[in-house]
């Protein structure tokens, strides 16, 4: 007993990063997958060190810093996150392990723990990049694309054309798509292209959709120009809607212009909602004045009501300019809107607005409104308001 634990830590230690394993040693990848295909096959190849840290975290301190805890093999892999990124740890692994269980692929940074828990694993020896992608590209298919992501983090040139094979062939939507995902983060400028084509041109609607959110994945210079490019001129409105959404995540403060702009000029009701959501979004005063500035002026009644609705989401609004909509504005619908609005805002500024126009609007729909509104809050200046007005 004491002899099989002895090989068995020294075999665990022996293949970087994965412990609590029975782990035996192969040479040749396709001949090991084809011996062993019930357990689980791992090897490590080469990946760019500054790009991904493919460990398990956990968030500390409300999700804003992380910290490694161990991987649990067959749990689903790793957490990929670009190095870039604030809260990821200052890490640098220049090689990953790929396991491979029937068809299912795990990817993890080499370095980074993963847990076994027990099973065999079988190691391949002296895996060349070539090899890896070869076996790889022949697992990808409709259900498993775990292999796409391990494609991705390979640090060979052979990596991105077959990400484009697979993102321009034949699969269906959720294959192309992360294809296309993973394309723009690892190809570079001619990852982003053919993300940008297919954007544009793909005959099929939801690959569009899919390569629009991967140009938001491009670390090139001018995805904010691609995305404001298919919000003013593409055809369809649902790929519109789309790039419309992730131009105001891109660069909110950039895309305002470019947001009022297609409220003015758009003429499908979904694609003007859309704009007014992605204003609705961006943080800042600025947002703030252009909600308000529709809410006041739009031609549209349907664009007046989004507006007041999000105004009252944003915590910047003053109580002031949706109490104007609710006096001013000549729809009752719009007027009414602007009553809720009033009613999603905090109880110390709702209450006493709900109460006056309870009391003193000129439109009996805005009065019953208010009243209603005032009824769904659990507020003792609330419930005092109602028995005021009803018993008056």
């Amino acid at each position: 007993m004491k002899l099989t634990f002895a090989l068995f830590f020294v075999a665990s230690i022996a293949f970087a990063g994965i412990e609590n394993a029975h782990v035996v040693h192969h040479a040749g990848l396709s001949a090991t997958l084809q011996s062993a295909p019930s357990d689980w096959v791992a090897y490590e190849v080469p990946t760019p060190s500054s790009r991904y840290v493919m460990c398990c975290m956990n968030w500390i301190g409300h999700g804003k810093t992380m910290a490694e805890k161990p991987c649990r093999l067959g749990g689903g892999g790793s957490s990929f996150m670009g190095t870039g990124s604030d809260n990821v740890m200052s890490i640098e692994h220049s090689a990953m392990i790929v396991a491979i269980h029937e068809r299912h692929v795990e990817v993890y940074s080499a370095g980074c723990p993963v847990d076994a828990a027990g099973k065999t694993v079988h190691v391949v020896d002296n895996v060349s990049a070539d090899e890896s992608l070869r076996v790889l590209e022949g697992i990808v298919d409709d259900h498993r694309h775990g292999a796409l992501a391990a494609i991705a983090m390979h640090d060979s040139p052979r990596a991105v054309p077959i990400l484009e094979r697979i993102a321009t062939g034949s699969g269906g939507h959720e294959l192309r798509g992360e294809a296309v995902f993973w394309l723009a983060q690892a190809g570079g400028r001619h990852g982003f292209d053919v993300a940008r084509r297919l954007a544009n041109d793909d005959p099929d609607r939801e690959i569009r959709k899919k390569a629009v959110f991967a140009l938001t994945q491009s670390s090139e210079p001018d995805v904010f120009d691609a995305l404001a490019s298919i919000v003013r001129r593409h055809q369809d409105p649902e790929t519109r809607s789309e790039a419309i959404f992730w131009l105001g995540q891109h660069d909110g403060q950039k895309a305002l212009p470019i947001l009022r702009e297609r409220l003015d000029q758009e003429t499908s009701r979904s694609v003007r909602e859309k704009a007014i959501f992605a204003i609705s979004q961006v943080p800042g005063d600025e947002a703030a004045r252009t909600l308000i500035d529709l809410a006041h002026r739009s031609p549209d009644t349907y664009v007046r009501k989004q507006a007041i609705f999000w105004l009252g989401q944003k915590a910047s609004t003053k109580i002031s300019a949706i109490r104007e909509v609710a006096d001013d504005d000549p729809s009752s619908e719009v007027r009414e809107m602007a009553v809720f609005a009033i009613s999603q805002r905090p109880h110390d500024e709702a209450i006493p607005a709900l109460i006056q126009l309870a009391q003193t609007h000129r439109d009996p729909n805005v009065r019953k409104k208010a009243i209603f509104w005032l009824s769904q809050m659990d507020d003792p200046r609330a419930l005092a308001a109602i028995e005021k007005i009803v018993l008056k």
